[in-house]
């Protein structure tokens, strides 16, 4: 229901740009944001649509962390900046989103029940959802769907047409190195996962990302890989092609301080949260209308990887067989565009040509006699290393079925479980009168509907995979038993998974 209730607001379309601008400049201006600075840090921000709601990150000076500031324009003037004690805690909240009609926000935080890598300290950032309700606002709750993980997601904004959200990931507690994240609203719940194609440049740390509301391109905060350390405000006219590198430095916003964070004010206009004056304070800065779009650079991609094969067992490498999977997306449930077979060479070394069009490679066992082993090359990635794989035999082991795992509120298939995947594979290859159940499993967080229908799409993501295989789907039946409390001392990981029964005939 609140998914819902996040397309059905976020629909509403900005009206009238040319009047609305006039109006808006008159509500939100340096006056106002000159009120709303403080010797603390100010640092993000976001608006109604009839820019009379404006919501804040703020770290005040004698604070350890950041809190949620609103201010309303009322009866012809704004309201003093009050903190919202419905949305904040004692950990840090940041990067606010709030829908156009102001009925929902979105905004970051690290608050105990955000999710937690077992040999961190602390919990991840992640991604909270709170409705407004006649008082304030209501609890908020993890957003719910294949947004949060154990990395950090900060910085969520959902376009004008309300069914695409982008923020961006990072390793935990390392914002330097992100990664654009778009999800599709898609029954119920933001499911549709995948990595923007501006996260595949070579040049740029991205920090923030924008659709523009005004515009076909987006706005984004990070810094050159080759250049300063501090962030500078970027603009990128075809942010949704594979032309990933067409990104335009705003020489009439940037200075030699950190701006951070961007808010869209109007078609030539934007404001900016910068450290240029000691704190972190926001400015309303100009936008050139008129980009120019600089000179694409070439995408370089390896042309050969290799492979460093050692083996005790077989004294004759032809007897080796690699299976070598080529993928043309990133996707993790994606099928290959093309599969071979190759043996290393008399000194052990496999080489592998990859042509511009790939942008994944994967090396696993090419015979059912040997043990499992996963390597996974991102061609992306310069000075690929040569590694090593080590074949040992696994002969006389007999299959033995397992369950597939998967991330909170994911149903991707992870990279670790497709050696297994490819055994059972070839299991049910080998046994043709064997049948196969797949039932899936939850953790309980969220809605029971939400977490029966997560369960299911489990089963259905790995059925899909293993009758792209070859096997036949009527061998193959799914259920989604979601989150079952049988008070057993599981956890909530364990929970996430599909268990796969094989059953004679």
């Amino acid at each position: 229901m609140k998914n819902k209730i996040i397309k059905q607001s976020a629909l509403i379309i900005i009206a009238i740009l040319s009047s609305f601008q006039l109006h808006a400049a008159s509500i939100i201006n340096e006056s106002f944001l000159k009120n709303i600075n403080t010797a603390g840090d100010e640092t993000s921000c976001a608006m109604t649509e009839n820019r009379r709601l404006f919501i804040f990150a703020r770290k005040l000076k004698e604070k350890d962390n950041s809190d949620l500031y609103i201010a309303e324009f009322r009866n012809g003037k704004w309201t003093e900046a009050k903190a919202v004690s419905d949305l904040n805690s004692e950990s840090d909240e940041l990067s606010p989103y709030i829908s156009s009609d102001g009925k929902f926000i979105l905004f970051s935080s690290n608050r105990p029940g955000s999710l937690k890598n077992s040999s961190a300290d602390k919990p991840s950032y992640d991604i909270y959802y709170s409705e407004k309700k006649d008082s304030g606002w209501e609890k908020p709750e993890l957003l719910f769907g294949a947004v949060n993980t154990t990395d950090d997601e900060l910085n969520p904004s959902i376009t004008k047409e309300g069914n695409l959200l982008y923020f961006t990931r990072s390793r935990f507690n390392d914002s330097s190195k992100s990664t654009v994240i778009k999800v599709y609203y898609k029954d119920e719940s933001w499911d549709d996962v995948s990595t923007a194609e501006i996260s595949r440049n070579s040049s740029y740390n991205i920090y923030m990302y924008k659709k523009s509301s005004y515009k076909s391109g987006a706005y984004i905060t990070g810094s050159r890989k080759d250049g300063p350390a501090g962030r500078d405000v970027f603009y990128s006219d075809n942010s949704d092609s594979k032309i990933s590198e067409e990104i335009t430095a705003l020489d009439t916003v940037n200075t030699t301080a950190d701006e951070i964070s961007i808010s869209e004010l109007s078609k030539d206009s934007i404001i900016v949260s910068s450290d240029s004056a000691g704190s972190y304070d926001f400015y309303i800065k100009k936008v050139n209308t008129a980009i120019k779009k600089p000179v694409t650079a070439k995408k370089t991609l390896p042309e050969t990887l290799s492979l460093k094969v050692v083996s005790e067992n077989y004294t004759n490498h032809d007897a080796i067989k690699i299976q070598i999977l080529y993928f043309s997306s990133l996707k993790k449930n994606s099928w290959p565009v093309k599969t071979e077979y190759k043996s290393p060479d008399s000194s052990g070394m496999i080489s592998i040509p990859v042509s511009p069009e790939i942008r994944r490679v994967l090396v696993l066992p090419g015979e059912s006699d040997m043990k499992s082993f996963s390597v996974e090359f991102l061609t992306k990635n310069k000075n690929i290393p040569t590694p090593v794989i080590k074949i040992e035999s696994a002969a006389g082991k007999e299959f033995a079925a397992k369950p597939v795992y998967f991330s909170f509120n994911s149903s991707e298939i992870l990279i670790t479980e497709i050696p297994y995947l490819h055994e059972l594979i070839e299991h049910l290859r080998q046994n043709a009168d064997l049948r196969l159940s797949l039932e899936g499993y939850s953790d309980g967080i969220g809605s029971y509907k939400s977490n029966l229908d997560l369960s299911l799409r489990r089963a259905e993501k790995i059925k899909d995979y293993i009758v792209k295989a070859g096997i036949k789907k009527n061998r193959i039946r799914t259920k989604g038993f979601g989150y079952i409390n049988d008070n057993t001392p599981d956890t909530s990981q364990n929970r996430r998974r599909v268990d796969s029964i094989i059953i004679s005939k």
